[in-house]
């Protein structure tokens, strides 16, 4: 399409990116309208950029003297937003990871932008097979949107027969009909080159779910909501105290004393209009309610002259604003209030998604798949259209479905042939380490290479499942940390080091920071965490059974190395009492040595080498027995877990098998580490690619 006809209206162009995939959509509203390819083209952003990340748009184009228009709206999908969770320009990483965007037009498409350039259209639909290579390979049991032709040329080609036909023979339908049509495969390209389109138009992503259950704006206007309903509350101590609690009583007492210059400000106002027909006492309270529910008087009766509802308003305003904080205390409890209301009715929800996210894994562990780059903007859910999107009874209500598989790796046909090397990737906030690094030097540092695979989808199951409770980002200060890899990489290879060494150090920080901040962050959201109990499935209670189990025996031979490499406790009988010691019991013998009571004769730092031995037995040995707990809670017929239990199982597995104790101490501080901001705000945000940036370079 010539840009040259296009005119951006307002004070906001958009960014390339946007316009490109802008400029797709007005050539599709051309071809709809029936208008010449030149004909004058106009865009304006009708959405301010503080509305949300998803800009609206008006397209226009001139046809019979006279402007039609339709609306559309673009986000790009890990654009990072700002201040409050508001849009700002995304900060990419370009190369060999597409770039994706959610479009509504008519209906809800993802459009994704390959990083090279495809022209030709065999290519492109070669491309499109192997971009649903993986997924295939996952139904029945996991749905997913593959990308196609048929999502845009339905919109101007329709077939009278589409009905009758079902998906594939569609797309087929499309794809010969594009054979015959060349010119018309131009709708399928952004600056001259194929892009990738899936129609979402029956699903919503599990983004866009989590935010729904935790939108403060929607809180906000149930807040004002409740405050209008409970209209007697203020004035009614008891049904008060019943609702909000005894230890707010002092906040309703104060904002009655702001409704009591409220009353006289209003006798001062009748006065002032010559006013003297008495105002019925729920009157004034239901105006005054309106501005605590930070709304405002629309009407008065006729009574009043004109400019009064001008004049009371600005008047009540000016009271509230005044004592602003006590109002902002009374909105505060009432909001409080809402949430935890909200929370209790979302419970279920949020169970159901967690439970989904678990049996995702499994179906992923059993068909030797690892998808890499897990995240709420690359699930969807799945839902009937009743019943979405805040009425998930149970988990059969839904599934979670997939879109994207550019980070997948399939390792079905292990270990008869080599696993290929997948994209080095990984969205920082749901990654580990281990995602930018290859193949080889995973399995040379931590082994079993398709546990790692599976193990980057824990961690970001485990950081799902917080944001899913909260609303919140788990790894938002850790995620900062990956952005150290390229220097950490370069520094080994200055100092002629293998590349493992640069890894180990890439994880002892990273490992640090994460541990860290998961413990901070699920122990002050632990009463909302446990809150939730998740049901798991056969499947998921056999995966995370089978690596408790795993882990179970690794401690054990952790604790026999342990008393088998120490040289302090000779004898047949004391190391044999090491072995079967329970915790306990290794706790008590600790603190006698930390006591100093009763201790043989010894060289010097005998004492500190005994008991180091004896914290590291005791740790491993409380770790083992909370293993044996778990697998029996396992093997029961309906195993449930809360949302922070099953957080701490996942991770602490995750974290075990992700990091060797030999690398070095993990840093106590945690953050301590952390790289400055890089632009990288938190919220969904962008894959992070190191493979085109040639770090890998450090001799082996």
């Amino acid at each position: 399409m010539n840009t040259d006809y296009i005119q951006y209206t307002g004070r906001h162009k958009p960014d390339p990116d946007r316009a490109a995939v802008i400029e797709l959509f007005l050539k599709l509203f051309r071809r709809q309208s029936g208008v010449a390819p030149d004909a004058p083209t106009q865009v304006a952003q009708i959405s301010a950029e503080d509305e949300g990340p998803d800009l609206t748009y008006e397209l226009r184009v001139h046809k019979n003297k006279k402007w039609e228009r339709r609306r559309m709206s673009v986000g790009i999908i890990g654009e990072n937003p700002g201040p409050k969770g508001r849009s700002r320009t995304a900060s990419r990483t370009k190369g060999s990871k597409s770039t994706c965007f959610k479009v509504t037009y008519d209906n809800l498409l993802v459009v994704k932008v390959p990083p090279a350039p495809i022209g030709r259209f065999d290519d492109y639909l070669e491309s499109l097979h192997t971009e649903g290579r993986i997924a295939v390979k996952l139904e029945p049991e996991i749905e997913f949107v593959a990308p196609g032709v048929t999502a845009i040329m339905r919109k101007i080609h329709p077939f009278k027969d589409a009905e009758d036909m079902n998906a594939s023979e569609l797309e087929a339908r499309y794809v010969e009909w594009l054979r015959g049509h060349p010119t018309d495969q131009d709708f399928l390209k952004i600056s001259g080159a194929f892009v990738y389109v899936m129609d979402l138009s029956k699903h919503a992503f599990l983004s866009q779910v989590v935010e729904a259950m935790h939108d403060p704006e929607i809180h906000r206007w149930r807040m004002g909501e409740e405050i209008l309903k409970s209209h007697n509350l203020l004035w009614d101590i008891l049904e008060f105290e019943n609702k909000y609690g005894s230890e707010n009583l002092n906040i309703c007492f104060e904002i009655n004393k702001v409704y009591d210059q409220y009353e006289i400000r209003l006798s001062d106002m009748m006065r002032e209009h010559g006013l003297s027909f008495p105002i019925p006492a729920y009157r004034k309270q239901e105006w005054f309610l309106f501005h605590l529910a930070d709304r405002k008087v629309v009407r008065l009766d006729e009574t009043f002259p004109d400019g009064f509802l001008d004049a009371f308003n600005d008047m009540v305003r000016g009271v509230l604003l005044e004592f602003t904080e006590k109002v902002e205390a009374y909105r505060d409890v009432v909001l409080e209030y809402v949430r935890d209301v909200a929370f209790i009715q979302n419970k279920t929800q949020m169970a159901g998604l967690i439970y989904n996210i678990l049996h995702l894994l499994a179906c992923l562990r059993e068909r030797r798949i690892a998808i890499r780059d897990l995240k709420p903007d690359n699930l969807f859910v799945v839902a009937e259209k009743d019943k979405y999107p805040l009425f998930i009874a149970s988990p059969e209500d839904a599934s979670l479905g997939l879109i994207d598989f550019e980070t997948a790796v399939d390792f079905t046909e292990y270990p008869e042939k080599e696993i290929p090397q997948p994209l080095l990737a990984g969205t920082p906030a749901y990654a580990t380490p281990s995602h930018l690094f290859p193949n080889r030097l995973l399995g040379q540092t931590l082994t079993e290479l398709p546990l790692v695979f599976n193990y980057q989808d824990w961690q970001a199951a485990v950081a799902m499942i917080y944001n899913i409770v909260t609303g919140e980002l788990l790894f938002e200060n850790t995620r900062k940390l990956l952005f150290k890899t390229k220097k950490t990489v370069q520094k080994t290879t200055e100092l002629n080091l293998p590349l493992s060494e640069g890894f180990k150090e890439v994880s002892r920080i990273y490992w640090s920071g994460a541990k860290a901040e998961f413990e901070s962050k699920i122990s002050g959201k632990k009463r909302l965490l446990k809150s939730i109990p998740v049901n798991l499935s056969p499947d998921a209670c056999a995966m995370i059974g089978e690596d408790i189990r795993r882990g179970q025996r690794n401690t054990e031979k952790q604790v026999r190395k342990y008393v088998d490499a120490q040289v302090i406790f000779h004898s047949d009988k004391n190391r044999k009492s090491l072995l079967q010691a329970p915790a306990m019991e290794v706790g008590r013998l600790r603190e006698r040595w930390e006591k100093g009571e009763n201790l043989p004769k010894m060289p010097p730092g005998m004492r500190t080498q005994v008991l180091r031995l004896l914290r590291d037995l005791e740790r491993l040995k409380s770790q083992s027995q909370r293993q044996k707990k778990l697998i029996r809670l396992m093997e029961k017929e309906t195993p449930r877990l809360s949302a922070y239990d099953l957080s701490r199982v996942l991770f602490d597995i995750v974290f075990n098998a992700m990091y060797r104790e030999e690398w070095g101490a993990l840093d106590k501080s945690g953050m301590s580490e952390a790289a400055p901001e890089t632009g990288v705000l938190a919220g969904n945000e962008p894959t992070l690619i190191y493979e085109e940036a040639g770090i890998f370079e450090a001799s082996e």
